[in-house]
């Protein structure tokens, strides 16, 4: 074998080598999108809320249903960084907007997990105090997570910051829209005991 073909050989292995191990190296990496529930306040909810097609039920940070579902939660918002590229979803870019229309858990068809705090909490934005356009610090007790059957891919997920004005009524002032992979999440909301709300 002359000189030249062992160089192109010692090159193309090399090369092989490299993209197998770059493709590995990205299977496993993870890829971690904006977590809008916890990024945005540094207080735990003291309970959540689930609910799903006019039904809910409310669960305390003692009980196993609430740690499971922020369990699942926060796996929805992680993806290995090779499947967000041919996703396309590794170029995503998070947005907060203003959002005034009310959400109604009674009659939605949608499904929702709702992060409730006893005391008010001033959102965060990119790790800091969110401002409003009148300068002021951004209140809220409550944010409301939509949650869809997606299938194995993340998808855009509305995420609600505002204030409970009922048991089944949400004010949002704002919403953040981020990514997320919710099937485990939604399988086990399907899975809980809900009671048809008033």
């Amino acid at each position: 074998m002359s000189k030249t073909k062992k160089i192109i050989t010692i090159v193309a292995l090399t090369l092989v080598v490299l993209l197998v191990t770059a493709t590995i190296v990205l299977a496993v990496v993870p890829k971690q999108y904006y977590d809008a529930v916890y990024r945005s306040t540094s207080a735990t909810a003291d309970y959540i809320g689930v609910y799903s097609g006019g039904k809910g039920n409310t669960y305390d940070k003692n009980s196993d249903q609430y740690a499971k579902v922020v369990e699942l939660y926060k796996k929805s918002t992680k993806e290995n960084l090779l499947l967000s590229i041919f996703e396309g979803s590794s170029k995503f870019k998070t947005s907060i907007e203003s959002y005034t229309s009310n959400v109604y858990l009674n009659n939605s068809e949608n499904t929702y997990v709702a992060f409730k705090f006893n005391e008010m909490q001033t959102l965060k934005y990119n790790d800091a105090a969110y401002k409003n356009t009148s300068g002021n610090e951004v209140q809220f007790d409550v944010i409301l997570v939509s949650v869809t059957n997606d299938g194995n891919y993340m998808q855009s997920v509305n995420v609600y910051i505002g204030k409970e004005t009922s048991n089944t009524i949400v004010t949002p002032s704002y919403r953040i829209v981020t990514l997320a992979k919710q099937h485990e999440l939604i399988s086990y909301i399907d899975s809980l005991e809900l009671i048809p709300l008033v």
